[in-house]
């Protein structure tokens, strides 16, 4: 087995592979490039370690894998990459300023939106829930009812019979 590579460094292989990925790399041909199976490339990229509220998702990159990685994609990561000077949000191609404020107003009106109709769902199925449990208790009231005529007919019916023979 391979030696571990540390967490960050896997973090930054997963975000490295993710930004190839976004311009147009696609796992399968980063794989084909590696000489590497793509279904486990795409393992390592989509590992994600277990936590308490979660298993383990993918397959955990060693250094090797890393490594390679970095052998063969380093020129192309630095390209696509932007300064460390050039990422402040006003730097971003197509920022503005006004559009953010307003994307943010609309998604701050679409989440008390979706509570509401989370809220509103949520008292539908208490309502639902407890109608449901008056129709049972009264589908078991007629059922009852149902055994007693049921009974009470049986009794009327040998009545008949034994009336009909002794008289």
């Amino acid at each position: 087995m391979g030696k571990q590579a540390p967490p960050e460094r896997i973090r930054q292989f997963q975000q490295d592979a993710e930004l190839l990925n976004s311009n147009g790399w696609s796992v399968t041909m980063i794989a084909a490039k590696m000489e590497t199976n793509p279904s486990n490339l795409g393992a390592n990229v989509n590992f994600r370690a277990a936590t308490a509220q979660r298993k383990m998702r993918g397959k955990k990159p060693g250094s090797e894998i890393i490594d390679k990685f970095y052998q063969l994609f380093k020129e192309e990561i630095g390209r696509l990459k932007p300064a460390a000077e050039n990422l402040t949000r006003e730097s971003w191609p197509g920022f503005n300023k006004d559009e953010e404020q307003r994307r943010i107003r609309d998604l701050e009106e679409g989440k008390k939106f979706l509570e509401q109709q989370m809220a509103a769902i949520i008292s539908n199925n208490t309502t639902l829930t407890n109608s449901n449990a008056r129709l049972t208790n009264s589908n078991a009231d007629l059922t009852e009812s149902n055994n007693d005529l049921s009974k009470a007919y049986v009794k009327l019916a040998l009545r008949g019979k034994g009336g009909d023979q002794g008289g």
